[in-house]
């Protein structure tokens, strides 16, 4: 991984910590459950399944039921 995208990783990984920091506690369980990945750009799979090349995040996976408050 070159300079730029490890400074990029480390910013995304400070963002998500800071995030999680905050959400509040029964929220941050749940969240902190939710696997994170960094990757400097889409790979070939994704863009093959038609996501643009300068996709910045998505999220894959089931939601969860979270009780209005």
């Amino acid at each position: 991984m070159d300079a730029i995208a490890k400074r990029l990783v480390k910013t995304a990984e400070d963002v998500v910590r800071k995030t999680l920091a905050e959400l509040p506690a029964d929220l941050r369980v749940l969240a902190g459950k939710v696997p994170v990945l960094f990757e400097p750009w889409p790979n070939d799979s994704l863009v093959g399944d038609g996501w643009d090349e300068d996709l910045l995040g998505m999220f894959s996976g089931d939601g969860i039921d979270v009780p209005e408050h």
